[in-house]
């Protein structure tokens, strides 16, 4: 019977180079070839055997099964002959199966009152967490050679489709609330980085909507960061003055071009000159600049 915290992830091998050149042909001899995630050291040029726990962790859990307690002069070179030794068999059509889940709580770290449930199990879990071969998911698996397994975690799958679908639907919120207002398509398109200039010239309204509408279907993520853009107006402008050659930009600082004279030392100090209300008859000039640009 499982306990009711039970929670299971599966380390799979990845598709090797071998198995894509020839295809499936190639399934039965790799499924007879043998794959394990053995040891390796920490980073950083280290020379200690990792373990992908924290100290304080291997403290608590190491005793379990190496038989001595970690106050022991024996602790730490038992330590790292288990390491040194320590072999997951990863199997080819199936992975290996682990049970990673905690006594009392799955969201909270491992305690003494939140032990795992199966120590072995959990151990060889952390440790592959933390192996450069291994990737947490199989997406980040995808076109680096170095990576041999990665983790399949049902929870973190469903997790990430539903904020997937979560921030899909908050960019398809925000391009309604901004589709019927020319002036603010045209400049989300500008923080976007979409020209809105084609060889025929300008897009008109309609086909400004609906390169705004594709990158909100396409890019939510981006989307939704230049929606909830703080200083959305002035960051349009300096976007706009910098697209148009009206400011430059050198390293961090801010110039106006056509003078050469300095603005701002930083973003963030350029957003305060267009807020100072003591620098109007000079925004009112970069202004003008930029639709004299447009012509």
């Amino acid at each position: 019977m499982n306990h009711p915290n039970s929670k299971k992830i599966t380390i799979f091998r990845t598709n090797s180079f071998m198995a894509a050149a020839q295809g499936a042909d190639a399934s039965g001899y790799l499924s007879t070839m043998k794959r394990s995630i053995g040891s390796n050291f920490e980073g950083g040029g280290s020379k200690r055997v990792s373990s992908g726990l924290s100290f304080k962790e291997e403290d608590l859990l190491l005793p379990r099964l190496l038989e001595v307690e970690a106050d022991d002069r024996e602790f730490n070179k038992k330590r790292t002959e288990f390491y040194c030794d320590i072999d997951t068999q990863v199997d080819y059509a199936h992975g290996c199966t682990l049970e990673v889940g905690l006594e009392a709580s799955n969201s909270d770290e491992v305690s003494r009152n939140n032990m795992p449930i199966n120590v072995m199990d959990y151990i060889r879990y952390r440790h592959a967490l933390k192996h450069p071969q291994v990737a947490a998911s199989k997406d980040e698996a995808q076109g680096n050679q170095m990576i041999q397994f990665y983790i399949f975690d049902k929870t973190v799958v469903q997790h990430n489709s539903d904020l997937k679908l979560e921030i899909q639907d908050s960019a398809s919120k925000a391009y309604l609330e901004m589709a019927n207002n020319p002036e603010k398509v045209t400049q989300a398109l500008t923080l976007l980085g979409v020209s809105i200039l084609t060889p025929l010239g300008l897009m008109t309204p309609g086909e400004q909507k609906q390169a705004l509408k594709t990158q909100a279907t396409n890019k939510p993520k981006e989307f939704l960061d230049m929606y909830n853009t703080k200083d959305f107006e002035i960051t349009f402008w300096i976007k706009d003055m910098l697209n148009t050659n009206v400011l430059k930009k050198l390293g961090d600082k801010y110039f106006e071009a056509q003078t050469d004279v300095l603005i701002a030392n930083s973003m963030e100090e350029l957003i305060w000159f267009f807020k100072d209300d003591t620098n109007s008859d000079r925004i009112v000039s970069l202004k003008a600049q930029q639709q004299e640009k447009k012509k």
